[in-house]
């Protein structure tokens, strides 16, 4: 019986360790922080959105901007017959 009562509070010592682990190295994920802009419709003065990102998607959009702006500086313009 000695044993049985020392085997159950081995097991049940192992299992609250394995239990106090998981919850300590457990970390709740954190949300990436949004950074909110204003942007303004092309043309007006008046028409403007808010639009929030998180730091990395604000530099991807800026990446595609600068990818799209080389794009059509490296075309050439045809020049016009006179």
């Amino acid at each position: 019986m000695r044993i049985n009562t020392a085997v159950a509070a081995l097991v049940a010592f192992i299992a609250f360790e394995a239990h106090a682990q998981t919850t300590v190295d457990a970390k709740p994920e954190e949300k990436p922080k949004l950074i909110c802009r204003t942007v303004v419709a092309t043309g007006s003065r008046l028409a403007s959105k808010k639009k929030c990102a998180t730091a990395a998607e604000w530099q991807m959009r800026a990446d595609e901007d600068r990818k799209a702006v080389d794009g059509w500086a490296k075309r050439t313009i045809p020049a016009t017959q006179q």
